[in-house]
């Protein structure tokens, strides 16, 4: 079932932030952003692909993925959750323009490293990317290091505001902690401490990010 709602947010908009990511495990950083985009946004739906591109689920399966967004999310009205049946960015554009209509704008939220690798992939297809940013933007945090993007892009790339501290905070550092140790439930949503423990701290760290 394409682009399947757990949660919905309150209200309709007309500009619409998507944010795909495996979300293995949701973390603050995340959380801040979902929020960042509401600066554009009317609503930011935070999205787990059935299939993860280029990567398998390992550990965690898509409905426990779920689950922990769902409890991350909770007390956020204009933050959703979906799951799609598409894993790329134009993928998912597509399937969520069938539930919005083409008259809602749509944009993407992801981090500079994931906007460098997007805008540069090979996808076969000349000038896929630019017509990929005709129909949607894109909202780019820092992740380390600002994205800077090409002069044909910039209208459409935009910078999404988060906070320092937060740009290095990932699900991998999460899992890093957790396999050596150390304090780790200051980098995710109290909301999910339980689950987190439960589901990641007797096995060995996954692979995805």
């Amino acid at each position: 079932m394409p682009f399947q709602f757990f949660k919905r947010p309150e209200g309709t908009a007309t500009r619409i932030a998507l944010f795909p990511g495996a979300y293995n495990p949701p973390t603050i950083a995340h959380l801040a952003m979902a929020e960042a985009a509401l600066t554009w946004a009317g609503q930011t739906i935070l999205t787990l692909p059935r299939e993860l591109p280029h990567k398998t689920y390992s550990h965690t399966t898509l409905p426990e993925r779920v689950e922990l967004l769902l409890k991350s999310v909770e007390m956020y009205p204009q933050l959703g959750v979906a799951v799609t049946e598409g894993g790329l960015f134009a993928e998912i554009g597509a399937e969520a323009e069938e539930v919005f209509g083409r008259e809602v704008e749509l944009a993407f939220v992801c981090g500079a490293d994931a906007a460098e690798r997007i805008v540069n992939w090979d996808y076969g297809v000349d000038g896929f990317i630019d017509r990929m940013l005709e129909r949607y933007w894109m909202l780019v945090a820092a992740r380390g290091s600002s994205y800077i993007p090409k002069p044909a892009h910039a209208t459409r790339i935009l910078p999404l505001p988060l906070s320092e501290a937060l740009e290095m905070v990932s699900s991998t550092e999460v899992r890093e902690r957790i396999k050596t140790g150390r304090e780790w439930r200051h980098l995710v949503p109290a909301a999910i401490h339980t689950r987190v423990q439960e589901l990641y701290c007797c096995q060995p760290p996954p692979s995805d990010r």
